[in-house]
């Protein structure tokens, strides 16, 4: 993602059609995703329709037994079948768009076995019959390893793995019961997995990381700036535009939404501009091209520039043992990296205290080695960007920050 000279847009679903509208409304990424009902069908699941928004879903309480359980696990003929479809599906999305990243992609097996049990009962399972779920967890897995094997051998660039029944678990029983299995079908391919999940997934970070995921595609509840700052680099964000309110919302409120996370994301490169789930068919073009025009029309800074802001960032942050000043000589940071850098240090220590998890000392010290950057390299008057405004780098504005008067303080316009 680090080799374009803007950023990369790639909402899931709300696919514009470039011969009427345009190449500009081209996503840079495109990708299937093969749903977890036709997945639990070719186990031999049986499926009802409902009558009034002819919605099709798995009749729950058809694993019973143990012999249900092992024709689970040979039912190969229509598991082949589906591969063998899946195939198809992505060699077409590829032919049709040479020029793009494709991904195959599919639902994960904590979902997917979320849909075989029920949400309710595999939530419930967890706890009192962790076993049983594990043995289905493993049957799902071993599934979607085959499916992603065939995807890479048939060109995917990546393999993306939906898996939103997950937000559900809690941190550990994620890794349990969805982390360490998609981490497993990762390890069986060489191209990128690209993991989905829904929600508030800021608790999970850890394990989402630990997946070996090298994208993560996450919700509009997450802050993805405080993202920026704890996932590693070489990891990339998607999203994270509420899909709720690209149809609800008329295009100023989108254009505004895009340019806020634009702006917040503007000093890192693995940042893909998407949507945080899927688009509703509904939504208007003109809030779906706002999401296009904002972004590819944004410069994005070169890799270079966002690791020494990173490098300064890191060390302030962690208090390194080398003198702040002594790492802006040594790496050659120019004063718009220092700056940027300032930037998100403030934007994270302020953010760290409010939620408690930053104590007044800690706040001290690294608001005193950002005052002595700032005085000894004469920056007072450039402009930063901290929670909500513009405001300067001067005394007045840094003692305002530092006491957490108002609103941070009186910003610029």
């Amino acid at each position: 993602m680090s080799g374009f000279d803007r950023r990369l847009v790639a909402p899931i679903g709300g696919q514009l059609d470039t011969e009427k509208h345009g190449a500009f409304f081209e996503p840079d990424i495109k990708f299937m995703c093969r749903n977890d009902i036709e997945m639990c069908k070719c186990f031999g699941f049986r499926t009802e329709v409902l009558e009034e928004n002819n919605l099709e879903f798995i009749v729950e309480g058809q694993i019973n037994d143990e012999n249900v359980i092992s024709k689970l696990k040979n039912n190969d003929i229509e598991k082949k079948a589906f591969i063998e479809e899946t195939v198809e599906e992505l060699k077409e999305l590829k032919a049709r768009n040479p020029h793009l990243y494709v991904g195959g992609g599919c639902f994960g097996p904590f979902t997917l076995v979320g849909t075989m049990l029920g949400v309710e009962n595999v939530c419930m399972s967890c706890i009192k019959s962790p076993a049983y779920v594990e043995e289905l967890l493993h049957i799902a897995k071993s599934f979607i390893m085959d499916i992603a094997k065939a995807c890479q051998e048939n060109g995917a660039d990546f393999f993306w793995i939906a898996e939103p029944t997950a937000v559900l678990l809690s941190p550990a029983m994620y890794k349990r019961f969805s982390g360490n299995y998609i981490k497993e079908i990762y390890s069986c391919i060489s191209i990128p997995g690209f993991l989905h999940v829904c929600g508030d997934t800021t608790p999970h970070t850890k394990e989402l990381v630990n997946t070996g995921a090298k994208c993560l595609s996450l919700d509009s509840v997450v802050d993805f700036r405080d993202m920026a700052h704890i996932v590693p680099s070489d990891i990339v964000l998607m999203g994270n535009v509420s899909p709720i309110n690209m149809k609800l919302l008329d295009q100023e409120k989108i254009v505004e939404e895009v340019a806020s996370l634009n702006r917040d994301m503007k000093n890192y490169y693995n940042f893909v501009m998407s949507s945080g789930c899927l688009i509703p068919e509904e939504t208007a073009e003109e809030n779906i091209k706002a999401l296009f025009r904002n972004t590819k029309d944004s410069v994005v800074q070169d890799i270079n520039t966002c690791r020494n802001i990173n490098l300064l960032f890191n060390h302030l942050i962690s208090h390194g043992d080398k003198d702040s000043l002594e790492c802006i000589h040594e790496h050659n940071l120019t004063s718009k990296e220092v700056v940027a850098a300032i930037e998100e240090s403030l934007t994270y220590i302020v953010r760290k205290r409010q939620d408690g998890k930053l104590d007044s000392k800690q706040y001290t010290l690294i608001f005193e080695e950002i005052e002595k950057i700032i005085s000894r390299l004469d920056i007072r008057e450039q402009e930063i960007y901290v929670d909500g405004g513009y405001r300067k780098l001067n005394s007045e504005s840094l003692e305002m920050l530092q006491k957490g008067d108002g609103c941070y303080g009186e910003f610029s316009s």
